[in-house]
C-alpha cells in the first residue's frame, strides 16, 4: 500500500515538473484596432482592457497596433501565432444621442486564415466585460488547444531524446 502511494506521489510530481518545463512556450498574439467613428477614446479603452487580459494569461506576448490598415505589412512581418482584429463604435440614435457601443472581434490564424468572429453590443459600462469575454473565449477556444498540442509535441520530443 505504501509503495502504491509513493509511486502515485512520484508520478504526480513528475507530471507537475514536466508540465512546468513545457510552460515556457509563448504565443505571439497581434491585436489590431479600428474605430468606425472619430471617437478614439473607446478604441483606446478597449485596447487597454484587451491587452491587460491577454497579458494576464502569462504565456502570451501581445503586440498592439492601433492603425490596422497601415500596419498590416508590419504585422505580417512580426510573424504572430494569432491575430485578433477589434472594431469599436458608438451606437447613436437618429438624433445623434449616444446610447451604447458595439464591439466586433475577428480571430485570424497566424497565416491570416479566418477562424472566428463575435459581435457584442451594450452600454459603455459593458466595454470592460466585453473585452474580458473576448479574451476568455479566445483563450478557451483556441489557446487551450494550442497548449495541449505544444505539450504533446514537447512530451514526445523529451521521450524520444531519452
Amino acid at each position: 500500500m505504501k509503495k502504491f502511494i509513493i509511486r502515485k506521489v512520484a508520478l504526480i510530481l513528475f507530471l507537475i515538473c514536466t508540465t512546468y518545463s513545457f510552460s515556457s512556450d509563448f504565443f505571439k498574439v497581434c491585436v489590431t484596432f479600428d474605430a468606425f467613428d472619430e471617437n478614439k477614446h473607446i478604441m483606446n479603452l478597449a485596447g487597454s482592457y484587451i491587452s491587460r487580459e491577454l497579458r494576464s494569461l502569462n504565456d502570451v506576448i501581445v503586440d498592439l497596433r492601433y492603425d490596422w490598415q497601415t500596419n498590416w505589412r508590419q504585422m505580417n512581418a512580426s510573424n504572430p501565432d494569432w491575430r485578433i482584429h477589434i472594431m469599436v463604435s458608438q451606437l447613436r440614435t437618429t438624433d445623434g444621442v449616444e446610447v451604447g457601443i458595439v464591439i466586433s472581434a475577428t480571430v485570424l490564424s497566424g497565416t491570416s486564415t479566418f477562424i472566428h468572429q463575435s459581435l457584442r453590443a451594450g452600454s459603455l459600462n459593458d466595454l470592460k466585460i466585453f473585452c474580458e469575454a473576448i479574451v476568455a473565449s479566445f483563450d478557451s477556444q483556441f489557446l487551450s488547444e494550442d497548449r495541449k498540442e505544444n505539450f504533446l509535441e514537447n512530451w514526445q520530443k523529451k521521450i524520444s531524446e531519452n
